[in-house]
């Protein structure tokens, strides 16, 4: 490493700078860069600002590379496992273990494009004749429309949206995607940050749950529903602001007649996608003190997809349908939902609460024991309820769940949820 000054008698002088150069240079060969590329790497980070943006690239590489480590011991350990007790060895989990082997190149390229992409953007802003900025200007030439999708690939560090954050209009839909998980984190954390809100509300979430029953789409199922609500939890506890996740029934078995009551922990989801939700609930709540957790079920609005849509569009072209009559609980309102939702940020009464809408106007419903309706309701009642306002007279015939088949994904029987705890702590249940 050149030193900073060198004596007349040929000695040589480090500066504090010097020293911290010395400390990437360190950890990049650690981390398998030849010394050529390490080269390219450092040269003028003695930029303070910058040394501290390569410092902390350096520790997510580490605490990447620590992670990868773990799972190729464990590779190693089952295989070695199953050599020495004459077992037939897993050749998925060996492939699985050179995939893992082979990491070291791809990890050493991650991190020369973060370290690319932030040089790239100080350049722009630094040394651009456009004085207005390289993501202004982008921004400014997309002509976004209210109502917009956009899929951005590539995205890095998600500057191009937390730069122009205030500027995105009603209604757009924007996803981001990048090769590198860590930096799809800072994304995260960049754009809401750069919101600096006073409470962050969680509702997206992959919920095409037969689609995740797919081999090909669990891993992405869990990255959406476990790992991006891991990301969004990180900055509500760095900015220190509540968090709403909205969740579902599907965290629980679907057995028996029972409301599940909303501090139950007896957890047993029966397909991926309600593994995945539960696994978001304990990132939301192992990782903050301030969070509502809020789960719902069958949910209809005026936007997205949902039952009453489906069920008018079947209506509409056929006489008759057939619709399961053995799944029982009843409907969540968006409308409803949103007004408690902001009934709920107003305070600190935080924890684990169930909401869906109350007895529903229905011809059949759900008794209990002692014949008296109880306000929930299956499918089928819900349908006919729909074709009876819609003015449909469509033959609506109930079947059983088997009967029905088609579903991949298993469904609970039992969506019934207790909300007492919303009257219990002075919050107004959803209305009929």
């Amino acid at each position: 490493m050149k030193p900073a000054v060198r004596t007349k008698g040929g000695a040589r002088r480090y500066t504090d700078q010097d020293f911290a150069k010395l400390q990437q240079i360190l950890l990049l060969k650690y981390l398998g860069f030849s010394l050529s590329d390490i080269r390219e790497m450092t040269i003028g980070s003695g930029d303070a600002q910058f040394l501290l943006n390569s410092l902390q690239i350096q520790k997510r590489l580490a605490e990447e590379r620590l992670e990868e480590m773990k799972n190729v011991i464990a590779a190693i350990d089952s295989t070695s496992q199953a050599l020495k007790s004459n077992q037939q060895v897993d050749w998925s989990k060996m492939l699985n273990l050179i995939h893992l082997t082979s990491m070291n190149q791809s990890l050493s390229m991650q991190y020369k494009n973060a370290t690319n992409i932030s040089a790239r953007i100080r350049l722009h802003r630094d040394y651009s004749v456009n004085k207005e900025g390289w993501f202004p200007w982008l921004f400014s030439n997309l002509h976004l429309k209210p109502g917009m999708k956009v899929l951005e690939l590539g995205a890095g560090n998600g500057a191009l949206w937390s730069q122009n954050i205030d500027k995105v209009p009603t209604g757009v839909t924007v996803v981001l995607s990048d090769i590198s998980e860590r930096m799809l984190a800072d994304a995260v954390d960049k754009v809401i940050t750069e919101v600096n809100p006073d409470v962050i509300i969680h509702c997206a979430a992959w919920t095409a749950v037969d689609m995740a029953e797919d081999d090909d789409k669990v891993a992405a199922v869990r990255k959406v529903n476990v790992g991006g609500t891991q990301n969004i939890a990180n900055v509500a506890k760095k900015l220190d602001v509540p968090m709403v996740y909205l969740s579902t029934d599907y965290v629980f078995d679907g057995q028996g007649t029972k409301p599940w009551e909303p501090d139950f922990k007896g957890y047993k989801p029966l397909n991926v996608y309600g593994e995945t939700k539960l696994g978001g609930e304990k990132a939301v709540s192992d990782t903050l003190d301030k969070y509502f957790i809020v789960r719902i079920a069958w949910v209809f609005g005026i936007n997205g997809h949902n039952l009453i849509k489906t069920m008018l569009k079947v209506g509409a072209n056929h006489d008759e349908v057939k619709v399961v009559d053995d799944q029982i609980g009843t409907p969540t309102y968006t409308f409803d939902l949103a007004r408690l939702l902001v009934d709920m940020i107003e305070t600190d009464k935080y924890g684990y609460y169930h909401a869906t809408n109350s007895e529903l106007p229905v011809a059949e419903g759900d008794h209990d024991a002692n014949g008296t309706k109880t306000g929930y309701i299956s499918w089928y009642d819900f349908t006919k309820e729909i074709y009876r306002q819609a003015g449909y007279d469509t033959k609506v015939t109930p079947v059983t769940t088997a009967e029905y088949g088609l579903s991949k994904a298993v469904r609970p029987f039992n969506s019934r949820l207790d909300k007492s705890k919303l009257v219990d702590n002075g919050f107004k249940p959803l209305p009929v």
